[in-house]
Protein backbone atom coordinates (compact mmCIF):
# COMPACT_ATOMS: atom_id res chain seq x y z
CA UNK A 1 0.00 0.00 0.00
CA UNK A 2 2.52 2.43 1.03
CA UNK A 3 4.63 1.50 -2.48
CA UNK A 4 1.56 2.00 -4.68
CA UNK A 5 0.71 5.37 -2.81
CA UNK A 6 4.15 6.79 -2.98
CA UNK A 7 4.49 5.66 -6.39
CA UNK A 8 0.54 6.74 -7.88
CA UNK A 9 0.68 9.79 -5.72
CA UNK A 10 -2.26 8.68 -4.04
CA UNK A 11 -3.19 10.92 -0.77
CA UNK A 12 -4.67 9.58 2.34
CA UNK A 13 -7.10 12.09 1.63
CA UNK A 14 -8.53 9.82 -1.74
CA UNK A 15 -8.45 6.91 -0.26
CA UNK A 16 -10.76 8.37 2.76
CA UNK A 17 -12.82 9.54 0.20
CA UNK A 18 -13.51 6.79 -1.46
CA UNK A 19 -13.82 4.74 1.59
CA UNK A 20 -16.81 7.34 2.87
CA UNK A 21 -18.17 7.00 -0.82
CA UNK A 22 -18.46 3.11 -0.62
CA UNK A 23 -20.27 2.95 3.25
CA UNK A 24 -22.38 5.57 2.20
CA UNK A 25 -23.70 3.71 -0.31
CA UNK A 26 -23.97 0.45 1.07
CA UNK A 27 -26.62 2.05 3.30
CA UNK A 28 -28.90 1.75 0.38
CA UNK A 29 -28.18 -1.56 -0.83
CA UNK A 30 -30.20 -4.38 1.30
CA UNK A 31 -27.63 -7.15 0.52
CA UNK A 32 -25.07 -4.85 2.70
CA UNK A 33 -23.25 -5.38 6.31
CA UNK A 34 -21.27 -2.70 6.59
CA UNK A 35 -22.77 0.42 5.16
CA UNK A 36 -22.43 3.56 7.79
CA UNK A 37 -22.37 7.23 6.79
CA UNK A 38 -18.50 8.15 7.58
CA UNK A 39 -16.85 11.49 7.11
CA UNK A 40 -13.07 11.43 5.35
CA UNK A 41 -11.74 12.81 8.13
CA UNK A 42 -13.10 9.79 10.41
CA UNK A 43 -11.61 7.36 8.03
CA UNK A 44 -8.61 8.89 8.24
CA UNK A 45 -8.90 9.14 12.07
CA UNK A 46 -9.62 4.92 12.41
CA UNK A 47 -7.49 2.63 14.05
CA UNK A 48 -4.17 1.31 12.47
CA UNK A 49 -4.28 -1.95 11.15
CA UNK A 50 -0.82 -1.84 9.77
CA UNK A 51 -0.52 2.02 8.54
CA UNK A 52 -1.03 3.34 6.53
CA UNK A 53 -3.77 0.86 6.58
CA UNK A 54 -6.66 1.90 8.81
CA UNK A 55 -9.77 0.18 10.07
CA UNK A 56 -12.08 1.33 7.69
CA UNK A 57 -9.61 0.09 4.32
CA UNK A 58 -9.87 -3.89 5.01
CA UNK A 59 -13.10 -5.46 4.35
CA UNK A 60 -14.75 -6.96 6.96
CA UNK A 61 -16.03 -10.53 6.72
CA UNK A 62 -19.91 -11.30 5.62
CA UNK A 63 -21.65 -14.57 4.65
CA UNK A 64 -23.82 -14.91 1.74
CA UNK A 65 -25.25 -17.26 -0.92
CA UNK A 66 -25.41 -16.95 -5.05
CA UNK A 67 -26.52 -18.28 -7.64
CA UNK A 68 -25.63 -17.81 -11.49
CA UNK A 69 -27.81 -19.38 -14.10
CA UNK A 70 -25.93 -20.01 -17.77
CA UNK A 71 -28.04 -20.18 -20.65
CA UNK A 72 -27.66 -20.39 -24.55
CA UNK A 73 -27.78 -17.10 -26.37
CA UNK A 74 -30.97 -18.91 -28.16
CA UNK A 75 -32.59 -20.18 -25.50
CA UNK A 76 -32.23 -16.50 -23.51
CA UNK A 77 -33.53 -14.55 -26.61
CA UNK A 78 -36.94 -16.92 -26.76
CA UNK A 79 -37.50 -17.38 -22.94
CA UNK A 80 -36.42 -14.63 -20.83
CA UNK A 81 -36.71 -10.66 -22.00
CA UNK A 82 -34.56 -9.65 -18.67
CA UNK A 83 -31.47 -11.92 -19.55
CA UNK A 84 -27.66 -10.10 -19.52
CA UNK A 85 -25.20 -11.21 -21.68
CA UNK A 86 -21.29 -12.06 -21.17
CA UNK A 87 -19.64 -10.47 -23.65
CA UNK A 88 -16.24 -11.32 -22.24
CA UNK A 89 -14.50 -13.20 -19.48
CA UNK A 90 -11.01 -13.61 -18.54
CA UNK A 91 -8.93 -15.04 -15.55
CA UNK A 92 -5.28 -14.12 -15.62
CA UNK A 93 -2.07 -14.72 -13.13
CA UNK A 94 1.01 -11.85 -12.95
CA UNK A 95 2.76 -14.66 -11.31
CA UNK A 96 2.70 -17.94 -9.69
CA UNK A 97 3.47 -16.83 -6.19
CA UNK A 98 3.07 -13.29 -4.45
CA UNK A 99 6.85 -13.21 -4.15
CA UNK A 100 8.47 -11.60 -6.80
CA UNK A 101 6.01 -9.44 -8.36
CA UNK A 102 5.31 -5.82 -8.35
CA UNK A 103 3.40 -4.69 -5.48
CA UNK A 104 2.54 -1.25 -7.02
CA UNK A 105 0.56 -2.87 -10.53
CA UNK A 106 -1.60 -5.04 -10.35
CA UNK A 107 -0.73 -6.88 -13.82
CA UNK A 108 -3.39 -9.78 -13.50
CA UNK A 109 -5.92 -7.15 -13.43
CA UNK A 110 -4.53 -5.18 -16.68
CA UNK A 111 -4.41 -8.65 -18.34
CA UNK A 112 -8.22 -9.94 -17.81
CA UNK A 113 -9.56 -6.75 -17.88
CA UNK A 114 -8.01 -6.10 -21.84
CA UNK A 115 -8.79 -9.68 -22.86
CA UNK A 116 -12.30 -9.70 -21.79
CA UNK A 117 -12.57 -6.13 -23.42
CA UNK A 118 -11.41 -7.86 -26.47
CA UNK A 119 -13.60 -10.75 -26.35
CA UNK A 120 -16.23 -7.82 -26.40
CA UNK A 121 -15.10 -6.11 -28.88
CA UNK A 122 -14.13 -3.39 -27.09
CA UNK A 123 -10.98 -0.74 -26.09
CA UNK A 124 -10.62 1.19 -22.88
CA UNK A 125 -13.27 1.81 -20.01
CA UNK A 126 -14.76 4.82 -21.44
CA UNK A 127 -16.69 1.89 -23.44
CA UNK A 128 -18.24 0.82 -19.61
CA UNK A 129 -20.88 2.59 -17.86
CA UNK A 130 -19.87 1.29 -14.43
CA UNK A 131 -17.48 -0.88 -12.72
CA UNK A 132 -17.68 -3.36 -9.84
CA UNK A 133 -13.92 -3.82 -9.08
CA UNK A 134 -12.52 -5.40 -5.95
CA UNK A 135 -11.99 -3.15 -3.23
CA UNK A 136 -11.00 -5.31 -0.28
CA UNK A 137 -8.47 -2.85 0.57
CA UNK A 138 -9.28 0.77 -0.02
CA UNK A 139 -6.03 1.24 -1.93
CA UNK A 140 -6.88 -2.06 -4.07
CA UNK A 141 -9.23 -0.61 -5.70
CA UNK A 142 -7.67 2.42 -7.16
CA UNK A 143 -4.61 0.22 -7.92
CA UNK A 144 -7.11 -2.45 -10.10
CA UNK A 145 -8.55 1.04 -11.73
CA UNK A 146 -5.53 2.16 -12.69
CA UNK A 147 -4.43 -0.90 -13.85
CA UNK A 148 -7.96 -1.30 -16.49
CA UNK A 149 -6.63 2.07 -17.83
CA UNK A 150 -8.08 5.06 -16.00
CA UNK A 151 -5.75 7.84 -14.93
CA UNK A 152 -5.76 8.21 -11.04
CA UNK A 153 -8.41 11.47 -12.05
CA UNK A 154 -10.44 9.32 -14.13
CA UNK A 155 -10.83 6.80 -11.37
CA UNK A 156 -11.70 9.17 -8.49
CA UNK A 157 -14.11 10.91 -10.85
CA UNK A 158 -15.54 7.43 -11.59
CA UNK A 159 -16.30 7.21 -8.18
CA UNK A 160 -17.77 10.29 -7.57
CA UNK A 161 -19.96 9.81 -9.73
CA UNK A 162 -21.08 6.53 -8.48
CA UNK A 163 -20.29 4.46 -11.47
CA UNK A 164 -17.32 2.35 -9.24
CA UNK A 165 -18.59 -0.07 -6.62
CA UNK A 166 -22.20 1.41 -6.54
CA UNK A 167 -23.00 -1.68 -4.84
CA UNK A 168 -21.16 -0.04 -2.18
CA UNK A 169 -17.88 -2.87 -2.70
CA UNK A 170 -16.65 -5.44 0.00
CA UNK A 171 -16.14 -2.53 2.24
CA UNK A 172 -19.82 -1.63 2.17
CA UNK A 173 -21.13 -5.48 1.48
CA UNK A 174 -18.58 -7.43 3.34
CA UNK A 175 -15.78 -9.79 2.14
CA UNK A 176 -17.33 -12.75 0.83
CA UNK A 177 -14.10 -14.40 0.31
CA UNK A 178 -14.59 -17.27 -2.51
CA UNK A 179 -17.96 -15.45 -3.14
CA UNK A 180 -16.57 -12.28 -4.03
CA UNK A 181 -16.68 -12.38 -7.92
CA UNK A 182 -20.03 -13.76 -7.67
CA UNK A 183 -20.94 -10.78 -5.77
CA UNK A 184 -19.46 -8.39 -8.24
CA UNK A 185 -21.41 -10.56 -11.01
CA UNK A 186 -24.82 -9.88 -8.99
CA UNK A 187 -24.45 -6.45 -8.32
CA UNK A 188 -23.45 -5.85 -12.10
CA UNK A 189 -26.85 -7.82 -13.29
CA UNK A 190 -29.18 -5.83 -10.65
CA UNK A 191 -27.71 -2.70 -12.53
CA UNK A 192 -27.97 -3.91 -16.05
CA UNK A 193 -32.15 -4.98 -15.32
CA UNK A 194 -32.48 -1.85 -13.56
CA UNK A 195 -33.28 -3.40 -10.26
CA UNK A 196 -30.10 -1.22 -8.68
CA UNK A 197 -32.73 0.08 -5.93
CA UNK A 198 -31.36 3.71 -4.73
CA UNK A 199 -28.36 2.86 -5.78
CA UNK A 200 -29.36 2.55 -9.27
CA UNK A 201 -26.51 4.09 -12.19
CA UNK A 202 -28.05 6.22 -14.80
CA UNK A 203 -27.35 4.92 -18.60
CA UNK A 204 -26.33 1.32 -17.65
CA UNK A 205 -26.35 -0.82 -20.43
CA UNK A 206 -22.89 -2.38 -20.21
CA UNK A 207 -20.92 -2.76 -16.91
CA UNK A 208 -17.64 -4.46 -16.00
CA UNK A 209 -16.68 -7.06 -12.99
CA UNK A 210 -13.06 -7.30 -11.64
CA UNK A 211 -12.10 -9.92 -8.64
CA UNK A 212 -9.03 -10.31 -7.05
CA UNK A 213 -8.16 -13.73 -5.40
CA UNK A 214 -6.57 -11.88 -2.98
CA UNK A 215 -3.85 -12.37 -0.70
CA UNK A 216 -0.86 -13.75 -1.07
CA UNK A 217 -1.89 -14.46 -4.50
CA UNK A 218 -1.53 -12.26 -7.80
CA UNK A 219 -4.51 -13.53 -10.10
CA UNK A 220 -7.85 -12.29 -10.83
CA UNK A 221 -10.38 -12.06 -13.47
CA UNK A 222 -12.83 -9.93 -15.55
CA UNK A 223 -16.09 -10.06 -16.95
CA UNK A 224 -17.87 -7.77 -19.10
CA UNK A 225 -21.47 -7.47 -18.76
CA UNK A 226 -24.43 -5.97 -21.06
CA UNK A 227 -28.71 -5.75 -21.69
Amino acid sequence: MSAFMKQEGVSREDLSRLVAGEKSAAVANPRASYGVKLSPSEVNGAEPISLPLRRYDKADYAEAGIVVVLASEKWIKKNRKDAVFVDGVAWRSSTPWYEGGSTEVARYAKDAFVTAMKQAGLKGPSSIDFFEADDTYSYKLVQHLLSMGFSKAGALRMAKQGRVNPSGGSLGVGYLIEATGLHRILECVLQLRGEGGRNQVRRAGRGAVLSWRGNPTATGAAAVLSR
